[in-house]
């Protein structure tokens, strides 16, 4: 079941006409709300109502935040490696963000 979610990840962000640096200051927005909310230590409903509320704003490229969205129906054990992927073949280069690890699988 992985492996076509892996696919269409991939597709949506290697099919974009966005740019690996465009995409690559994305991703790391990305991580930077998710590293706000894993600092609100709170429960997790609280903690996803402040990514739904910041993610949109803060990320400016629908294939990342496509990206995000289609990787909430992976099995929550393989979230975070099939997102690297995706974020370091688009990037092409190393992408790591523990608080999105935390907060997805």
């Amino acid at each position: 079941m992985t492996k076509p979610f892996v696919a269409l990840v991939l597709f949506v962000l290697v099919g974009s006409p966005v740019s690996a640096d465009d995409l690559a200051a994305d991703f790391e927005r990305l991580c930077g709300v998710f590293e706000e909310a894993l600092t609100l230590n709170e429960k997790p409903g609280v903690m996803a109502v402040y990514l739904r509320d910041n993610l949109p704003y803060r990320v400016e490229s629908k294939e990342v935040l496509d990206a995000y969205d289609a990787i909430l129906l992976v099995d929550p054990s393989e979230r975070y490696r099939v997102f690297k992927q995706a974020a370091e073949a688009n990037m092409e280069d190393s992408w790591d963000c523990p608080a999105f690890k935390a907060l997805v699988e």
